[in-house]
Formats: structure tokens, C-alpha cells, sequence
């Protein structure tokens, strides 16, 4: 039996949290094989562009599309569709004008997908492949072969009303309800996700599996980039896209609120990650709450300066309000920073006592926590010891090899018929 992985990985530069899974999964690859299940993958990009273990058999879902279109006539707009529906609607979610966000039968976008579609079921059809992963939770180039879904949350549902979302409510139900509805297998990291996609995406419990995230390999080579020269003192952490769920908001005011309780008065708050919309609202209450000095918004910065800024934060601090899962303590934790996250069902589960946790809408109590941490050597040691021995029950390759019981299900029924 067959199987693919596949991967939407138009930016490799770790954009989002999702993007960090991608790259992690993909150099488990080789820990995988047996002789009753061979593995493979297909990427979105040219193979050339592609970070995947040269070991792996992987195939371009760009060069089959790009064949097509030299078979028959070119379909799409290249600077109107590419620029605009492409990017926007399948990197950032995001739509731009009506046309693409309701498109008609005959626009340029369903003529992409269609066509795009087809080239993804003829990599499955010629290359003798029985079922294929999807990583991703918003873009499927088929829904009528054989696949898992690992599912990464309901935002639009957890948080009702929330501005960020009602654009992208019907679309998101849209997405979910067919793909969930036909998927072999759900696979989410906690009970929390579990909740959500029985209570949400009216899956049968049955069809879930739940399969931890392990915690992401950390890299082993000394830093050798240029460390940001206005981070002159201790600081505290946070790596979040600027989406407003990543609540921001919270932590400017309870750092706020730090400042008068810190002695020495040396403390910065450092923030990474790409702007979603938010950035400038962040900027504007920094600005009012006179911290400019004090608050270090680096924007998108390179993975490996990422790990750097891990090891030498006093913390890192994560108020989002969505779960189940997050990435960011994961990683804190494997390299020894340790963590103030908010309490969240899906945190609770899934760190349960190696940080500390707070109401995401109180700044008091995050001011408490954090402050309780700054310092406290032995607090923090403690916190660290518990995160070794839970990152030991979560290593890397363990991620993988708990999928291995789904996909040996998976080809008992796949051997009562031929494809």
C-alpha cells in the first residue's frame, strides 16, 4: 500500500504555526517505511524547490498542473488570479473582491481549481497511490480519493462574532462540513480538538483519533545570525502572527502594568511574527500606553533567529484565545524557556503543570504570573524539569509512528478491492 503526505507548502518560511508542523513532519519521514506501507509525498512546488529529505519519493502537484495547461488552452488570468484569488484566498484567507469570494462557475478561479484538481488525482491514479494525508486544514486538492485530515481548531466557531472571522464563517463551514464529512480518519492532538470536532464538525467519534503533537526538533547548530541590537535587556517572548486571537492586547497592558513593579526597570518585551491585520492597533495601544521604548515589534524573523530569541527570553508568554493546540510553548520548552500560557481547555491538556496559566482576558493575573516567574530560579527549574519529562513521551519521530495504527487499519479495507 501506498501513501502520500501532502504538503501545501507555499511558504516554507514558516508563516504560521502550521507551516512549523510541516517541516517537522517532513524529516520523520525516513522512521516511517515498513515492508507493508511505503510513504511519499506530494508538495505543492517545483520538486527543486521543495526542503524534503532526498530519500522521500515525492511528486509536484505544480509540474502536473503546469502539463496540463501546455495540453490545452491557458485558463486563468496569470497577473489577476495569481496575485490576487491565489495568494489571498489560499495563503492568507483572505478575499479580495466579491468575484473570488463567491465565484461563478465559469470565473477564473473554478477553472483553476478544477484543473487543478485533476492533476492532483492523476499523480494519485498514475503513481498507484491508496490514501493521502492532508496537513493542512483549509485547502484539499481532492475530495474524492481516499484520505486523513488532521483537523487544527474551529476558530470561527470558538469565538462567535469575533470580527476576524465572520468574513470567513460560511467559507470555513463550507470547507469543513464536506471534508470532514468524507475523511476515513480526523485526527486532532487532545480531547479538547475531539470535543470540537463532535460538537462542531458532527464527526463520530469513531472516525477521530487523537495523536499528540511531539515537541519540534531543535536545531543542534549554534546561531550564527545577527542578533537584534535593540534587544539590549532581559525580555520577555512572544512569536504570534499579529491575528487579533493571538490577543497581543492583553500582554502590552499586563507588561504595562509590570513596569511598575520591576525594580531594576530593564525589561523588554519582544514580538515576532507577520502582520495579519492587527499589527497596527498593537503599534497605536504600545504608542498610548507610552511603552515604545520598551516594546520590540521585530516583525517576521528567519527560524533560526526564532530559536535564538527561545534561549534567551526570560519567557515566553502565549494569550491566545484559541486552541486546542499551540506550537510556541513546544518549542519554549525544548529549550528550556519556560512558559506563561493561557488557560485554555485544550493548553490544560495538553502542557497540563510545566507552565503557568492565566485568564487571557486579565492583565492583572498575567502581570502576577509573570512576575512570580522573573527570577525565580526555582520556579523555574521546576517548570523545566516537569516540560523534560513530558517532551520525553512526545519525541519527534513518536509523532509519525502513532499514525502508523490508521494507516494499518486503513490497508486491511484497502485490500478488499483493487484500485
Amino acid at each position: 500500500m501506498k501513501i502520500a503526505f501532502y504538503f501545501n507548502d507555499y511558504k516554507e518560511l514558516n508563516e504560521t504555526g502550521t507551516f512549523t508542523a510541516f517541516s517537522q513532519t517532513k524529516q520523520q519521514f525516513l522512521n516511517l517505511s515498513n515492508d507493508k506501507i511505503d510513504f511519499c509525498c506530494i508538495v505543492e512546488s517545483d520538486i527543486e524547490n521543495t526542503k524534503l529529505i532526498e530519500e522521500v519519493e515525492t511528486y509536484s502537484l505544480k509540474n502536473e498542473h503546469n502539463k496540463l495547461l501546455q495540453e490545452g488552452s491557458k485558463i486563468i488570468s496569470s497577473f489577476r488570479f495569481r496575485l490576487g484569488s491565489y495568494i489571498n484566498r489560499i495563503l492568507k484567507f483572505v478575499y479580495i473582491e466579491s468575484s473570488i469570494k463567491n465565484p461563478t462557475p465559469d470565473s477564473d478561479y473554478n477553472k483553476y481549481l478544477e484543473l487543478k484538481t485533476i492533476a492532483f488525482e492523476n499523480i494519485v491514479r498514475q503513481k498507484r497511490i491508496d490514501l493521502v494525508v492532508y496537513n493542512h486544514y483549509f485547502y484539499f486538492p481532492s475530495l474524492n480519493i481516499p484520505y486523513v485530515l488532521i483537523a487544527w481548531d474551529f476558530a470561527h466557531r470558538n469565538i462567535i462574532g469575533h470580527l476576524e472571522f465572520l468574513d470567513q464563517f460560511e467559507w470555513r463551514e463550507n470547507i469543513f462540513s464536506e471534508a470532514l464529512l468524507k475523511a476515513y480518519k480526523v485526527i486532532t492532538c487532545n480531547e479538547a480538538g475531539k470535543h470540537e470536532l463532535i460538537n462542531y464538525g458532527h464527526v463520530p467519534e469513531e472516525r477521530i483519533e487523537i495523536v499528540p503533537f511531539s515537541h519540534p526538533v531543535v536545531p543542534q547548530i549554534p546561531f550564527d545570525g545577527k542578533f537584534p541590537d535593540v534587544i539590549a535587556n532581559r525580555f520577555i517572548f512572544l512569536p504570534a502572527a499579529f491575528w487579533a486571537h493571538k490577543n497581543h492586547i492583553t500582554l502590552i497592558k499586563a507588561f504595562k502594568l509590570l513596569m511598575n513593579e520591576v525594580e531594576s526597570n530593564d525589561l523588554q518585551l519582544v514580538l515576532a511574527g507577520p502582520d495579519k491585520g492587527n499589527r497596527k492597533y498593537i503599534e497605536e495601544q504600545v504608542r498610548e500606553l507610552k511603552l515604545t521604548e520598551k516594546v520590540i515589534i521585530l516583525g517576521f524573523v528567519e527560524r533560526n533567529l526564532i530559536w535564538e530569541l527561545y534561549r534567551q527570553a526570560e519567557m515566553l508568554v502565549l494569550p491566545t484565545l484559541l486552541g486546542p493546540n499551540n506550537l510556541p510553548p513546544l518549542e519554549a520548552l525544548s529549550v528550556g524557556c519556560p512558559a506563561v500560557i493561557s488557560g485554555i481547555e485544550g493548553h490544560r491538556q495538553q502542557f497540563g503543570e510545566t507552565v503557568l496559566y492565566f485568564d487571557p482576558f486579565d492583565e492583572k493575573e498575567l502581570a502576577s504570573k509573570i512576575l512570580s516567574l522573573l527570577g525565580n530560579d526555582d520556579l523555574k527549574y521546576k517548570l523545566i524539569k516537569r516540560a523534560n519529562q513530558l517532551l520525553s513521551k512526545h519525541k519527534p519521530e513518536h509523532y509519525l509512528q502513532r499514525m502508523l495504527p490508521i494507516f494499518e487499519e486503513f490497508r486491511l479495507h484497502r485490500s478488499t478491492y483493487k484500485s
